[in-house]
């Protein structure tokens, strides 16, 4: 599935684009400079696409660099047959013949630094004469004709820098050319080998396409593997590197391999003036703040390294572990790399080395090399230790039946308490979320009440967890609160996970965020990053803000760790972001966001071989799509959710019953019912967060007075479920000053979707009261929420505004006021009097709390 180029939009160049417009308003022309690819020359097609639609006439012509000697040769087509001595006339003169209005003609000269002679000059007398005002695209640091320089150093021509489109535009870009969301960690990708360039970002869109590695996978566009590179991009970077000498090619080969490394380093391997020509050649570049050296574009270095030899990789990466080894990991850009190198080129590594290295990777989110290193050292014979980070590494990314055979058979044989623990508490770990052997899982952690400390009390903490996760919240505070305080970290983090879910399930979100945040404070610095759980405890406080109520820093977390996955291979850490995502999304009432956010986070623990969180992610998307007034899509969402084993992860059963209680609603079945019915089940085991949830559903389907029931009902509940059952109950007495209260409530706590609707509920008490203004009023406050979030299409939001309390005549009257037409030409069109104009237009306005006719077009629906 190929994108034809012209299907791609300009995205992330609005502000140069309307620089450029504005310049060619007030100068003689424009000047866009920038490297090769970053789309010069598409910013400059829709600069004159913009003006042919003022009705300026443009014209587009090309500089080629086999023509540089001919004269003319670029304007040859507005030359025409001209002679030499008359060929500026010509060209003004075709210029002029597509002119209309008097407008001045604007011509458009693609790479203008390729310009002959000749034509340079005929350009710079237009100009210069009044004739024509001009878009030159060059690229930079190419040398450019006298004539042409001349013009924006005398001329008065405004020069626009174009730069790489920075990541958040190149994402924008690449979604809006799929026509689709994209996965985080795929945009990365794309983002990091394009490094904004857009030539070669579209390529690699274009090319990963036709080889299958980009693919939409649950409405994600989806990449698995490096990003394809096609036949345009491998000849624009063999004409970078064909020209290159044994030397100078050697230095780039060495860089490739590499990375980033030091003066030092390199100037020890080989002949720096090599290096120097490799940057005067625009191939290498230093590396900011440091005396280093890289490869100036990622994509130099894959094409390197598909074209090296499989004996010259093995010769460069033994001198560059040997040449790293002799002046320390720091000048070679860490212990990592040297591990790298050393394996790379054949080098026996210690055990210690291999289990630092590994470790290392662990923090960056490398599972799969984790995984690989933390293997090698055990096998090299380091510690245990090396077996539990290989099977946690391992488990990251869908692997966790090897992982559990791994621990499994180490258990067994281990007879030190020091392992036995460890061991122990990775293989339940693997027997819940894997194996779905919850028996066993939990029948290991009573056990290890024998163990030594502080393994006994790990254990039990982890026992916690899986209490959690099954919805047994006050078994989980039971096993956890006692633990949070404990001296040992290890002790405290994990009762801290399970603490904190517990508190969120049952209504006490503000306490879970603070445990989170306490227990991580406490126990910093205590435990190797890899071993912290510190994205768990990030992801859990996210949760329990959110659902307090406090939106600004739960959307805050949830980027923060969005941003970090995304740029790590780990695919569980890009679940568990996604889905935070999407709920975090999901209270603010931006339903588009969280649909891209949970679709993307099913798929990412579907990928991970995570089915019961697949389940969760599969049933939120179904409750976005609900919201988004989907029915089919909400349906499907609930049947892919059902698929998924959700063994070990039955407290997400609330929300499943919330899903399969909307598409009942949508489909015109006893939604309500089911609605309350979840309520219920929630309430009766204790998560009242979930049956609070399940009670705001019920608000939404149209059963005020269910919902205050059910919402009254219950306690503890965080800020944010108070004020449902408080809107409730506001609802059912058509209190319309305290709907009006509740709505700037929830605004200022962020909760846009329940701010509109509460605005809807004032309005339509408004209206039951008789009182029309203030009905409209509300009605726009509530389409103003309402617009703040995105998708969002609940049922109340459907009776928002006040124009349906318009007559047929009333609002005839008023759109035809809104269009302009005078009160006589209303007449006129519908056969009455002014007077009954007149009329009519007041009883419109005092409907809608306006004054004027200027207002109607903000209060009147579209037609």
């Amino acid at each position: 599935m190929a994108l034809p180029p012209t299907d791609w939009p300009l995205t992330g160049r609005e502000a140069e684009l309307q620089l450029v417009l504005g310049a060619l308003d007030q100068a003689p022309g424009v000047v866009l400079v920038g490297p090769a690819g970053v789309g010069k020359s598409r910013l400059a097609a829709e600069a004159r696409a913009t003006l042919a639609r003022r009705d300026v006439p443009t014209h587009r012509v090309a500089a080629s660099p086999t023509a540089t000697a001919v004269p003319f040769a670029a304007l040859s087509a507005l030359v025409g047959s001209a002679p030499p001595h008359r060929a500026v006339e010509a060209v003004a003169d075709a210029l002029r013949g597509r002119a209309t209005g008097g407008a001045v003609p604007v011509l458009h000269v693609d790479d203008a630094h390729l310009l002959d002679d000749a034509s340079a000059t005929a350009v710079q007398q237009l100009v210069a004469s009044g004739r024509a005002r001009v878009v030159l695209t060059v690229r930079t640091g190419e040398p450019v004709a006298g004539p042409i320089r001349s013009l924006w150093a005398d001329g008065g021509l405004t020069v626009v820098a174009i730069e790489p489109l920075g990541p958040a535009e190149a994402t924008a870009l690449v979604a809006a050319a799929l026509r689709g969301p994209v996965e985080g960690r795929t945009a990365h990708r794309l983002v990091t080998t394009s490094k904004g360039n857009v030539l070669f970002l579209r390529e690699l869109v274009e090319g990963s396409l036709a080889d299958g590695a980009l693919q939409e996978r649950g409405g994600i566009w989806v990449l698995r593997g490096r990003p394809a590179r096609t036949p345009l991009v491998e000849d624009l970077i063999g004409a970078r590197l064909g020209p290159l000498d044994a030397d100078e090619r050697e230095v780039a080969e060495l860089l490739a391999l590499s990375g980033p490394v030091s003066l030092d380093l390199l100037g020890r391997i080989t002949d720096l003036a090599a290096a120097e020509r490799l940057e005067r050649a625009g191939l290498l570049q230093p590396v900011s703040g440091r005396a280093a050296v890289e490869l100036a574009h990622p994509l130099y270095a894959e094409a390197l390294l598909d074209q090296l030899p499989a004996l010259t990789r093995l010769r460069l990466s033994r001198l560059l572990a040997e040449v790293a080894d002799a002046v320390g990991p720091e000048a070679a850009g860490g212990e990592l790399r040297v591990v790298l190198w050393r394996r790379d080129g054949g080098l026996d590594t210690p055990a210690e080395r291999l289990l630092a290295a590994a470790q290392t990777a662990a923090e960056a989110g490398d599972t799969r090399l984790a995984a690989e290193l933390a293997l090698a050292a055990h096998d090299a014979g380091a510690p245990m230790q090396a077996v539990t980070l290989a099977a946690s590494s391992m488990a990251e990314h869908g692997r966790s039946a090897e992982a559990y055979a791994l621990v499994s058979r180490m258990v067994d044989a281990a007879t030190d308490p020091d392992e036995v623990g460890p061991l122990t508490l990775r293989l339940v770990e693997e027997q819940w979320w894997a194996l779905r052997d919850l028996e066993g899982a939990l029948d290991r952690c009573a056990a290890a009440a024998d163990l030594p400390a502080p393994w006994d009390d790990v254990l039990a903490a982890q026992a916690g967890i899986f209490a959690a996760l099954e919805g047994r919240a006050l078994d989980a505070l039971e096993a956890s609160l006692p633990l949070v305080d404990a001296t040992d970290p290890m002790v405290a983090r994990h009762a801290a996970i399970a603490a904190a879910l517990g508190l969120l399930l049952t209504g006490r979100p503000t306490e879970g965020a603070d445990v989170s945040a306490r227990v991580v404070e406490a126990t910093a610095g205590r435990l190797p990053t890899h071993a912290s759980d510190i994205g768990v405890h990030v992801v859990t406080r996210a949760y329990c803000l959110a659902a307090e109520g406090d939106l600004a820093e739960a959307t805050e977390l949830a980027e923060l760790v969005y941003a970090g996955a995304a740029a790590q291979p780990g695919v569980q850490a890009q679940a568990w972001a996604a889905t935070t995502v999407g709920e975090v999304a999901m209270r603010r009432g931006d339903v588009d966001g969280a649909t891209r956010a949970y679709a993307e986070g099913e798929q990412a623990w579907l990928d991970a071989g995570q089915s019961g969180m697949a389940r969760w992610a599969a049933a939120s998307l179904a409750l976005a799509h609900a919201l988004a007034g989907r029915t089919e899509d909400a349906a499907r969402a609930v049947a892919r959710a059902e698929a998924c084993d959700g063994r070990g992860f039955t407290m997400q059963e609330a929300r499943l019953s919330r899903a399969r209680a909307w598409v009942a609603f949508l489909s015109g079945e006893d939604g309500p019912g089911a609605a309350a019915q979840a309520a219920a089940s929630a309430a009766g085991t204790g998560l009242t967060t979930f049956a609070a949830e399940a009670g705001r559903d019920l608000l939404a389907m149209g059963a005020a007075a269910e919902a205050a029931a059910v919402l009254g009902g219950l306690q503890p509940v965080g800020s944010l479920a108070r004020r449902w059952a408080e809107l409730a109950e506001a609802v059912v007495a058509a209190d319309a000053p305290a709907l009006e209260r509740l709505a700037a409530a929830f605004e200022a706590q962020g909760a846009l979707l329940d701010a509109a609707e509460a605005a809807a509920h004032a309005s339509r008490a408004h209206r039951a009261a008789g009182a029309a203004r203030d009905a409209s009023r509300c009605a726009t406050r509530s389409a103003e929420l309402a617009a703040r979030c995105p998708g969002a299409a609940t049922p109340i939001l459907g009776d928002r505004t006040a124009s349906a309390e318009l007559s047929t005549r009333e609002g005839e009257v008023a759109r035809l006021a809104a269009d302009g037409l005078s009160n006589r030409a209303i007449a006129d069109r519908l056969f009455v009097s002014e007077r009954t104009v007149e009329n009519h237009l007041y009883r419109a306005f005092t409907k809608l709390g306006i004054s004027g006719r200027d207002e109607l077009g903000d209060r009147l629906t579209p037609r």
